[in-house]
Parts: structure tokens; C-alpha cells; sequence
């Protein structure tokens, strides 16, 4: 009975062994998916913020040297038209084109001495001074700026043959009306730098006041052919905040591995139950085949001074109950099968007894 106990026992805490393990190592199989998901999103996220920070900055190289391109064909134009005169009838001219052109804030010409001969467009520009002109100074497009109180506005000069210099003002509000991506917005800074290093224009996101993070992503383009820098910095919440829908797709992930971790679980214990009552079902029926093949020889005891049956001595085999031994039969059950046999014989003898 002893050696019984300990088997079932070490049964026991073998069982609750493997199913520790099998858990764990179910964890480990829900939890690496999700760790994969999690690295991939991530990764996702930041190739595309950069992806979409250079078609950006490209996109804004494209409309500033389109803007400072249509600018320098105005001041040829009226070059050719007029030859950089101030004549009242050369004004109205310089007038038109400037009010066609809604970038163009200011525009005008530039004396010898580096005043401004006329000019039509903002009064604010009126105050303007330029080097004085030399002789042999070159024919291409000059840059200039106008700096305000917080930023910079580009101004070009384009020296004719004659010495006259027409200047125009450049305005920045074209730039304020382009949409930039969600995460551009509340995470960046957006600058457009001036050779002299002023702002041209500049965004900051609103979520950007508080200061950047320790990780930072950082884009820089040049225009190919004007003195025009752009860069991008990009906080780390960007990514995040971008890869918003690649990270439901993550939680999606997640859920799953852990509706796969549950019905695994599930599946195991079920499992687990169906073989205990598989077992069971084998054992009864072992039981029940035991009790069937199950007998109970007895030998008769008989007084030869009477002749009579007095008793019985029973003889039974128990070693098929070695397997179920909780279905061994005891005494009473003996007795019974015995009293089965012989019992109507033996009420009608005054003296039976069974051994």
C-alpha cells in the first residue's frame, strides 16, 4: 500500500512538471511573436518617416527653386521690356507684374550707389541698400536678404548689361499652405535656410514646444541650384505617431498569440481531462473484467461420522486484482460469491462453516 501511494505521488508531481513546462515554453512561443511584431513595426515606422521626410524635403526644393526660378524670369522680363528704367510708363509695368505674382512682395531698382531708384510693392522694403556697383560685377543671379524681427526673406538682384540691378522681395507665405504629413506636423521642425543662414521659412510642430527627445532623426537637402538649404528634424515620436496603424496591426498580433496561448492552454487541459477519463473508462473496464473472470473455488468439508457437509474451505486467486487493486474484493464479497453457490444448501444444516 505504501509503495502505492508513493507512485501515485511521484505520478502527480511529474504531471504538474510537464504541464509547468508546457506552459512556459507556450509563453515563450506567444511572447517571441509579439517581440518580432513589435521590432517590425518599429523599423517599419522609422523607414517610412524617412521615406516621407526625403519626398518632403525634395517636394520643398521643387517649389522653392520653382518660386525663385519664376521670380528671376520676371526680373528678366521687365529687363527686357524696360532695360531697368523708372520711367512712369516702366512703373505701371512694374507694377503689373508684381501684382501677378503673389510671392512677390517688392520689386524695384537698384542705383549705382546701392539706393533704391523705384521701386513698387510693400513700403516696408523701401528702405533697402545693396553694394554699390562696380565695374566688371557679374551678370548672374545675386542673393540677398532682408532680415525681420524673427525671420529672413530671400531677395534676388540680377545685374543687367547696362549696370542697372533689379531686385524683387520673395515672400514666404506660398510655403504655409502646402500639407505636410500628420507626424511632420506635431513632431518636427521645418527650416529653409538662406545663405546667410536665415529662415526663409520655418515650422515647428506643436509638440515640438516642449523640447525633443533623446532620439532624433535629422534630413538635410540642398537645392541644386540656388543658395537654398533645407532640414528636418524629426522627433522619435514621429515614428510612433506614423506608424500609428502598423502598430494596431501589432496589437492585433499580440491578441492573437495570446488567443493561440489560451486555446493551446485550453486544448492542453482538455486533453489532459480526456485522457484521465480514458483511463478511468480503461480501468472499470478492467475492473469489470476482473470481477467477471473472477472465481471462488471451495472445497467441501464433510463429518464422516455423519456424512454430512459441515462446511467449505474457499480457494480464490486475487493476482488478477494487481492492476486494480482498489477493486480487490474483501472478505464479505468472498463470502458472498461463496453464499451464492452454496447458501440454500447450507441454511438447511444446522452447522456450516466456511474456511
Amino acid at each position: 500500500m505504501r509503495k502505492q501511494v508513493r507512485r501515485s505521488k511521484t505520478v502527480e508531481k511529474s504531471s504538474t512538471y510537464f504541464l509547468t513546462r508546457g506552459i512556459y515554453w507556450l509563453a515563450i512561443a506567444a511572447l517571441l511573436p509579439m517581440l518580432f511584431s513589435f521590432y517590425q513595426t518599429y523599423q517599419t515606422g522609422r523607414e517610412n518617416v524617412s521615406t516621407q521626410s526625403e519626398l518632403v524635403l525634395t517636394f520643398l526644393k521643387g517649389e522653392a527653386e520653382k518660386i525663385l526660378g519664376q521670380t528671376e524670369i520676371t526680373i528678366n522680363k521687365y529687363l527686357l521690356k524696360t532695360q531697368g528704367s523708372c520711367a512712369p510708363d516702366d512703373l505701371i509695368s512694374l507694377k503689373r507684374m508684381v501684382a501677378t505674382k503673389d510671392f512677390i512682395l517688392s520689386m524695384g531698382i537698384v542705383a549705382i550707389d546701392g539706393k533704391i531708384a523705384c521701386s513698387f510693392g510693400d513700403d516696408i522694403f523701401n528702405n533697402l541698400t545693396f553694394p554699390r556697383y562696380t565695374e566688371g560685377k557679374t551678370k548672374n543671379l545675386d542673393f540677398a536678404e532682408w532680415r525681420g524681427s524673427q525671420f529672413s526673406l530671400p531677395i534676388l538682384v540680377k545685374t543687367a548689361s547696362n549696370g542697372v540691378r533689379i531686385y524683387a522681395v520673395i515672400s514666404e507665405q506660398f510655403f504655409s499652405n502646402i500639407l505636410l504629413p500628420s507626424f511632420m506636423i506635431k513632431y518636427s521642425q521645418l527650416d529653409i535656410i538662406l545663405p546667410n543662414g536665415g529662415l526663409w521659412y520655418s515650422l515647428a510642430g506643436p509638440n515640438i514646444r516642449d523640447g525633443f527627445s533623446d532620439h532624433i532623426l535629422y534630413f538635410e537637402k540642398a537645392s541644386d541650384r540656388f543658395p537654398v538649404a533645407f532640414s528636418l528634424v524629426l522627433d522619435k515620436r514621429a515614428i510612433h505617431d506614423w506608424a500609428g496603424n502598423l502598430y494596431k496591426s501589432s496589437v492585433v498580433i499580440i491578441v492573437t498569440s495570446l488567443a493561440c496561448l489560451f486555446f493551446c492552454f485550453m486544448g492542453y487541459k482538455l486533453y489532459q481531462r480526456f485522457r484521465k477519463q480514458r483511463l478511468l473508462q480503461k480501468q472499470i473496464i478492467a475492473i469489470e473484467n476482473a470481477r467477471l473472470n473472477f472465481e471462488v473455488l471451495y472445497q467441501p468439508l464433510i463429518n464422516f461420522d455423519t456424512n454430512l457437509l459441515v462446511g467449505a474451505v474457499a480457494h480464490i486467486d486475487l493476482s488478477m486484482f494487481d492492476a486494480v487493486p482498489q477493486a480487490k474484493p474483501g472478505v464479505n464479497n468472498i463470502l458472498e460469491a461463496v453464499w451464492d453457490e452454496i447458501g440454500d444448501f447450507a441454511l438447511q444444516r444446522r452447522e456450516f462453516n466456511l474456511i
